[in-house]
């Protein structure tokens, strides 16, 4: 057995396993209810789609609208490829008319265009500057 220190109240104890890092599970379940307080009160990098680039639907070419455009493209990784993107299109709506027509008709997106445009997402011309990706993502084309 190892001796170790605990990461929550500073102990020393010896560890049954290697990858042990608490000595009770008091202990864990302490560190467990800290770190959810600690995420909660921390606001999250945002990872999905809340921030929207108008180039990038222009890129991409998967609708002639962009809040549609936007409604689906929320469920896809910010920081993705348009090859990605259309990858998700392509594969997820091969006819596309049908999910518009359905789409429009949902609550949801009649929730998420009101959300839309009341502003409470971000909107910005470019994601795309001098041919670079401000992600650094490559193959954006």
């Amino acid at each position: 057995m190892e001796k170790k220190k605990c990461k929550q109240c500073g102990k020393s104890f010896e560890a049954k396993r290697a990858d042990s890092l608490y000595c009770s599970n008091n202990c864990k379940q302490k560190a467990h209810q800290q770190r959810s307080i600690e995420k909660e009160q921390t606001p999250e990098e945002e990872t999905h789609a809340q921030i929207f680039y108008y180039d990038e639907f222009e890129k991409a070419k998967q609708t002639d609208e962009f809040i549609i455009y936007c409604f689906y493209r929320r469920a896809l990784p910010l920081k993705c490829r348009i090859e990605d993107i259309n990858n998700y299109f392509e594969a997820t709506f091969k006819r596309f008319d049908y999910f518009r027509e359905y789409a429009e008709n949902t609550r949801a997106f009649k929730e998420f265009t009101e959300r839309f445009l009341s502003g409470e997402f971000k909107v910005f011309p470019n994601r795309f500057i001098d041919g670079k990706d401000i992600y650094g993502v490559e193959n954006f084309s």
